[in-house]
Formats: structure tokens, sequence, C-alpha cells
């Protein structure tokens, strides 16, 4: 995601980065390469119907595209069905109980996703039939 953001904010496409939870490293890697970076607060369950911090926070851009990873990925397809915009996916890890407690909710988001990049081996051999 660093490299990605880093890479079209030099080539003058705006980029922002929003995270909502404690910060990671990523936060600071982002800012020092002057990709702007920001913390929304989203209230508990509640984004999960109505994210609407987020969608505020989008309110007149145009050709926005969210990426979501892990778990932002269904606060990202929720904005994305607000906004009709396009959402990118990546998976880091397959965790098997994770993923049948998550399965309802990982239909409805992979309803709402452009397309998605599995960044481990395990991601990649699962067939995708197998987790939505």
């Amino acid at each position: 995601m660093v490299n990605l953001a880093s890479w079209l904010h030099a080539r003058a496409v705006s980029v922002e980065a929003v995270y909502f939870e404690d910060p990671d490293p990523l936060v600071g890697e982002l800012r020092l390469q002057g990709v702007p970076v920001r913390r929304l607060r989203l209230v508990p369950f509640v984004w999960r119907l109505y994210p609407w911090r987020l969608i505020r926070h989008l309110a007149g851009r145009d050709d926005v595209v969210l990426h979501g990873h892990m778990y932002a990925w269904h606060k990202g397809t929720a904005v994305a069905r607000w906004r009709e915009a396009a959402c990118v996916y990546t998976q880091h890890g397959y965790d098997e109980g994770s993923m049948r407690k998550e399965r309802s909710e990982m239909k409805r988001s992979a309803k709402a996703t452009e397309a998605a990049v599995g960044v481990s081996h395990e991601v990649h051999r699962l067939d995708r039939k197998s987790v939505v």
C-alpha cells in the first residue's frame, strides 16, 4: 500500500491514506513519502450500515477508489456502495475460523469489490467459492 500510494503521489495523482484504529508503522512511512494521512474515528458497529464520517470525508471528490486491507475492506465496501465508487481489497493471510465467522459480511463486501489481491501463498491457494 505504501509503494502504491507513493508511486501515485509522485505522479500527481491525488492520494490520501485514511485509517480508523491505532496507527501502525505504515502511517510514518506514508508521511515520509509525502502522502497525506488522516485518522477517522468511526462509531463501532454503526459504520457497517452507514459509515457517515468516511462518506462525508469523501464528499465532493470525483474518481474515488477505495482500497481496504483485511477488516478495513468492509468499511471500504460500505462506502463504495453509498458513493458508487470502486473498491480494491488486499488479503494478507488466511484464517479459516475468521473466514467462517465473516462469511456473510465477506459475501456482501465481495459484491462491491472490483479487484482483490492476495499477498500470501495461503490466500492464492484459496478457491473463491470456498470463501464467498
